[in-house]
């Protein structure tokens, strides 16, 4: 059965680093609330990042395009 949206934005948000599915139910909560004032501008803000940073290919650290 697929999941739901809102349990896949819990399990998405539950993957980063020390966030466990309690804390994500909060932070997917909070942000789908106010979606206008939260989670617009996280989503703009990801892909650009997406988009415009980059890991370098000899050393590692990220840079941009």
């Amino acid at each position: 059965m697929e999941q739901s949206p809102l349990e896949r934005l819990i399990n998405d948000i539950s993957k980063l680093p020390g966030l466990g599915r309690r804390s994500a139910q909060r932070i997917a909560l909070f942000l789908l609330k106010n979606k206008d004032r939260n989670l617009s501008p996280l989503i703009d803000s990801l892909k650009l990042s997406y988009d415009k940073i980059i890991e370098c290919d000899d050393c590692g650290n990220i840079d941009m395009q």
